[in-house]
C-alpha cells in the first residue's frame, strides 16, 4: 500500500541501522501472488545481511520494522504497508511456532528466487539441497518485471 518504493528505502535504512547489508538485489514488480483480491502490483527484493542477532531476535526486529512503518496486519494476503520475511539463516533449519526457516514457500516463488539469484545463486537451500540456480530452473514461468 502506499509509495511503495519509499517503504523499500525506509526498510532498508532501518535494517542498515542495526545489521550490515552486504548486498542487495534490484527491484522487481510482479502482480499479487496467489491474492484472491486485486490489491495492486507488488515490488519485491532481497537483502542479504550480516548480523549478531539470533534467528528469533532477527525475526522479532523485522516484525517491529514493519510495525513502525505502519503494517496494521499481519494476516496473510491483506494489503500491507511492508512485508519482511526472513528467507534463510545460514544453513540452519528453525520449524517453531513463531519461526520457519527456511521460508516454507521460498522454493516455488519467482519473486523470491529471482532476486535472490541475482545475488547469490549458489546458495543452497537446506531443505531442497538445491542451490538457488537450480531452483528458479525448476519454475515454469514469471511474470517479473525488474525496475
Amino acid at each position: 500500500m502506499g509509495d511503495r518504493k519509499k517503504y523499500l528505502k525506509k526498510t532498508i535504512k532501518e535494517i542498515s541501522s542495526k545489521h550490515l547489508i552486504v548486498c542487495s538485489s534490484s527491484l522487481y514488480e510482479n502482480p499479487p501472488w496467489r491474492v484472491d483480491n486485486i490489491q495492486g502490483e507488488y515490488i519485491n527484493m532481497v537483502l542479504k545481511i550480516s548480523t549478531t542477532f539470533s534467528p528469533n531476535e532477527l525475526m522479532d526486529d523485522m516484525n517491529q520494522i514493519e510495525f513502525d512503518l505502519g503494517r496494521e496486519n499481519k494476516k496473510k494476503k491483506l494489503p500491507r504497508t511492508i512485508d519482511i520475511d526472513l528467507l534463510l539463516y545460514e544453513d540452519k533449519i528453525i520449524n517453531t511456532k513463531t519461526l520457519t526457516i527456511p521460508h516454507p514457500l521460498m522454493h516455488i516463488r519467482p519473486f523470491v528466487l529471482i532476486p535472490l539469484n541475482e545475488i547469490d545463486s549458489q546458495t543452497i537451500h537446506p531443505i531442497e539441497q538445491k542451490t538457488i540456480g537450480e531452483l528458479l530452473k525448476t519454475l515454469p514461468y514469471h511474470n517479473l518485471k525488474k525496475l
